[in-house]
């Protein structure tokens, strides 16, 4: 089997490090980061941006609510800005802390979970715009959040280096474990729900058997430095990672063998730390963002 791998694009304009992307139909995505800035780009013209908000601290995550056609910014030090994409203007905000936030991720199609600085993962009702319970997991930061496709789990990871697994129902603390040796950066399930994977600090990434109490399934040495994020294939199967050393990693979702390495000097990658990944539905392009202060798309496509 053949891999090509092309940069269709690179985005400018950003006036600091990268953390956040998200992504709306149609190839429409978002980008924020330590500049306050959330710009609009369709993957297709890289010259023509929308700034759709500027806040006063920088933004580390962020999600698009696709039916209500919302996208959920989450503001260090103060807490989360809703804005209508169609009208393209804020209709509401929530101060949640003057700490920062990591990670947000849909609960169910009413309720949005926010992993915080000071150990709390907030539930948020994503129609009301309230805040309906702050539970405290930790002394220290929350850092991603990973909710089960099919079962009753959500996964949160911090920066202790312990997984918490919760009950998607009650969100009652079910198990704790721990798994790497510092702070835990990236939490995600394959998306048939058979195993977790969890990267951080220590550039190792793990796996951890879903169907078997989230028994250690595998460790590989994935990255020479910290392991930022991953993002899988919508249908399953391949992942990416990225890293502070400013590779990006394509994996086979079934086997875990490493299929391409995506860097500077063969593929015109990014040229310091990789933050943040996602894996478009719209023509399986890859968006990848850093602190170099760009975006990128790539096509990556297999051939046998």
């Amino acid at each position: 089997m053949r891999l090509d791998v092309r940069l269709l694009n690179t985005f400018e304009g950003h006036k600091s490090s990268i953390y956040a992307l998200a992504e709306e139909a149609g190839g429409v995505f978002f980008s924020a980061g330590g500049d306050g800035i959330v710009a609009q780009w369709n993957v297709h013209d890289h010259e023509r941006a929308v700034m759709l908000a500027r806040v006063q601290n920088p933004v580390f995550a962020m999600y698009v609510h696709p039916q209500a056609r919302q996208l959920v910014v989450a503001e260090n030090h103060e807490g989360l800005h809703w804005i209508d994409l169609a009208q393209k203007k804020e209709i509401a905000s929530l101060a949640l802390s003057k700490k920062r936030f990591f990670d947000i991720q849909p609960l169910d199609e009413h309720h949005l979970l926010v992993a915080g600085e000071e150990g709390v993962l907030f539930v948020v009702n994503s129609e009301t715009f309230r805040c309906v319970e702050k539970i405290q997991l930790s002394q220290d930061r929350l850092r991603s959040i990973a909710v089960h496709p099919q079962q009753s789990v959500v996964a949160v990871g911090g920066s202790e280096g312990v997984v918490f697994l919760l009950d998607k129902a009650s969100l009652q603390l079910k198990q704790r474990f721990e798994a790497h040796s510092a702070s835990i950066f990236t939490l995600r399930f394959h998306p048939a729900g058979t195993y977790l994977l969890s990267g951080g600090r220590d550039a190792r990434l793990k796996v951890w058997d879903a169907t078997a109490d989230f028994a250690l399934k595998q460790e590989i040495p994935a990255h020479y430095y910290t392991l930022n994020t991953l993002a899988f294939h919508h249908q399953g199967g391949d992942f990416v990672t990225g890293s502070m050393d400013k590779t990006i990693k394509w994996w086979d979702g079934d086997t875990l063998r490493l299929l391409k390495v995506i860097d500077r000097q063969r593929y015109q990658g990014h040229n310091s730390s990789v933050n943040t990944l996602i894996w478009m539905k719209y023509k399986n392009l890859i968006l990848s963002a850093g602190d170099d202060r760009t975006v990128k798309a790539w096509k990556i496509e297999s051939h046998e």
